[in-house]
């Protein structure tokens, strides 16, 4: 499991390959509300922290291409540009 801290520290567990379930622990845990579906309790997460943790996720997907791209895409060769730029379907 990998930890991930937001800026309004929000701390996220999740797999390195980002499968599987996250696990959210907030520093003040929302409360119960009457509004809750029975057997639910519902979590305000801020929203700076899921962007900063999506952001960890496509500049993790973006490395790991960079990491795969061969020496015509570091020259400029169009086609294999597009897997950098994350374009999957050249």
């Amino acid at each position: 499991m990998h930890m991930f801290v937001g800026p309004k520290g929000t701390v996220i567990h999740y797999n390195g390959d980002f499968s599987g379930d996250v696990t959210f622990t907030l520093l003040h845990p929302s409360r119960p509300r009457a509004s809750d579906p029975p057997g639910c309790h519902l979590v305000d997460v801020p929203a700076k922290d899921l962007i900063a943790f999506v952001a960890e996720y496509v500049r993790s997907r973006k490395i790991a291409a960079l990491e795969d791209v061969g020496v015509d895409a570091l020259l400029g060769c169009q086609s294999e540009k597009r897997v950098l730029l994350g374009h999957d379907d050249a």
